[in-house]
């Protein structure tokens, strides 16, 4: 059965229908890479909550996201589930909460937060004129 569950040689995923939080008892789905949980879904009061960085944090749940290796992990009340299974339930935790890009205005090269992701469209002319390129040259 595992090979039913894995979609490359690393890749695994888990369903645990009945695990404590904080605040009460839910869902958690989790996606394990060589071991690491990369990306997990934690379902508590019928509100779902999507995440891929250890430094997620909610007052119902706790952390979002495990930090251990799978091997440390007590699965026996988890059950192994597909990609696919993982993906779709994924996908609707996205939808639930309405995640959507924020655009904040500002100085680039000091970002807000220490894990930051900045998108930039640059051009092919190798010229530093405006925007974004600005603020860096003036920081570094």
């Amino acid at each position: 059965m595992e090979e039913d569950i894995k979609f490359s040689n690393s890749l695994l995923y888990y369903k645990c229908d009945n695990i404590e939080f904080l605040k009460g008892y839910g869902q958690l789905y989790t996606e394990f890479d060589d071991g690491v949980a990369t990306r997990q879904i934690n379902i508590i009061n019928n509100d779902m909550y999507c995440s891929s960085s250890l430094h997620d944090w909610n007052e119902n749940i706790g952390f979002l996201l495990y930090d251990g290796h799978i091997e440390s992990l007590d699965l026996s009340d988890s059950v192994p589930i597909t990609q696919l299974e993982f993906e779709n339930k994924w996908q609707e935790g996205i939808v639930a909460n309405n995640s959507h890009i924020n655009y904040l205005k500002g100085d680039a090269s000091l970002p807000f937060e220490e894990h930051t992701l900045i998108i930039h469209v640059v051009n092919i002319l190798g010229k530093w004129g405006k925007g974004f390129v600005l603020s860096l040259s003036k920081q570094f």
